[in-house]
């Protein structure tokens, strides 16, 4: 894991504008990122697709870890 800093323009209660390009091959953190540090390892748990989503084999949507669930008491979907 590799922090990037994204520049947010438009956001509501569920979506947030991303003005910077990010790669197709990137996963991105959108729950629990705030206690990770670069070189972090990561378990993705519950992957999710849009339909904006220009899907390929190395594409990863985003997760939320085993450690995000247990510290925000969330259920497994």
């Amino acid at each position: 894991m590799q922090k990037i800093e994204l520049k947010k323009g438009f956001e509501d209660a569920e979506k947030v504008e991303v003005l910077n390009p990010v790669p197709d091959s990137v996963a991105v953190v959108v729950v629990g990122q705030e206690g990770l540090k670069d070189g972090s390892k990561v378990e993705v748990m519950n992957e999710k697709h849009y339909p904006w989503q220009n899907l390929s084999k190395e594409t990863r949507p985003a997760k939320i870890s085993r450690h995000t669930r247990k510290k925000h008491g969330m259920k497994k979907d």
